[in-house]
């Protein structure tokens, strides 16, 4: 995109300056990194003032990782030091009690460090983790081979591996009339938060404040069972070990609690329970910060070989069927007749 070249090339010319050699800055660039001429920023740790001349930006994760110039210099120094120990340990649990355990250790250790605003955790849970590799990843929030937890929001997965400058300045501008009620536009929360729970591409990426439901999304497979029509099984017992929780605290999150948890949302008189069921919440990433979410992790939580939980819920507790959702048959009947409802995923139980 042509707003986006001059940004890439800024920061050639400021390395250039720096003595950074050509590789590393055609890797930063191919990696989606930029300079923007703004004011700069103020360094979390040391409360520093840094002029934009010394800040790259990072389009996976926008201004939640902005590296200072000496950063790039001292690639390798980082390489070996690793500044995220988060990315490269685990945290292992074995029995239930356990869990619960590791849980409450982290909401400490928020509630310690962190204001109250961001002493609420929340979760999602995978059945296997993504990581994603680049040629320039970014040190402070990648493992000691270089790999980042992948938590990209649906909208965003095609332009991963692609040039920033491919990606649009904005997401979802033509989210589905359905989703919308009368007074609300393309670009509302709610809606956007609607859409994603029901299998629509968006900017947003869905977590929950209920373990139980990020359990059932760690220890379930998506199965396609014939075309157009999905159903969620057990995984394999081989498989536990693959299955993740992320735990993660964000003053971000753009569907609050009271919503989610107390309010059955109401399109136009069709009642939706999906997000009720779920406690959902959203975290929105934009074009200059695509793998955010993942930038919020506190914790990577992974299981023992055996491990059973005992308030596992169905794929009936958070996926209501048709007679229970009015709004989900409402999507699968409009689905017949309308191409852009095409990824409305039908389930079945």
């Amino acid at each position: 995109m042509d707003w986006l070249i001059p940004q890439q090339e800024l920061m050639r010319n400021l390395l250039v300056e720096q003595e950074v050699h050509p590789k590393t800055i055609d890797s930063l660039i191919g990696s989606g990194y930029f300079m923007a001429e703004t004011n700069g920023f103020r360094s979390v740790l040391s409360a520093k003032e840094y002029n934009y001349r010394e800040c790259i930006y990072d389009s996976f994760y926008g201004s939640n990782s902005v590296l200072h110039v000496d950063y790039v210099k001292k690639k390798n120094y980082l390489r070996k030091r690793g500044l995220h120990p988060i990315f490269d340990r685990c945290i292992y649990v074995s029995t239930e009690q356990g869990l619960h355990d590791e849980i409450n250790i982290l909401l400490h250790k928020q509630k310690q460090m962190r204001s109250v605003f961001r002493s609420q955790l929340f979760f999602r849970g995978q059945a296997h983790e993504y990581i994603l590799h680049r040629e320039y990843p970014n040190y402070g929030l990648c493992n000691s081979s270089g790999g980042e937890v992948s938590l990209i929001a649906s909208f965003w997965r095609k332009y991963a591996h692609s040039n920033y400058c491919e990606r649009p300045r904005e997401g979802n501008t033509e989210l589905h009339r359905v989703f919308l009620h009368a007074e609300q536009d393309a670009f509302d929360t709610n809606a956007l938060a609607l859409a994603q729970h029901y299998g629509m591409a968006t900017t947003m990426l869905d977590i929950t404040y209920d373990l139980n439901v990020a359990l059932f999304f760690a220890f379930h497979d998506l199965i396609q069972i014939s075309d157009g029509k999905y159903t969620y099984k057990p995984i394999l017992k081989e498989r536990i070990g693959d299955a993740v929780i992320y735990v993660m605290s964000s003053r971000d999150v753009l569907v609050n609690r009271e919503y989610s948890e107390y309010g059955i949302i109401d399109v136009e008189g069709l009642k939706s329970t999906r997000p009720f069921k779920q406690k959902c919440t959203v975290l929105e990433a934009g074009s200059e910060e695509i793998n955010v979410a993942a930038a919020e992790i506190i914790g990577r939580i992974k299981f023992a070989k055996g491990f059973s939980y005992s308030q596992m819920p169905t794929m009936s507790d958070i996926i209501p069927n048709r007679n229970e959702d009015m709004f989900y048959d409402f999507l699968l009947s409009q689905k017949e007749t309308d191409p852009a409802l095409k990824d409305i995923t039908e389930y079945v139980y």
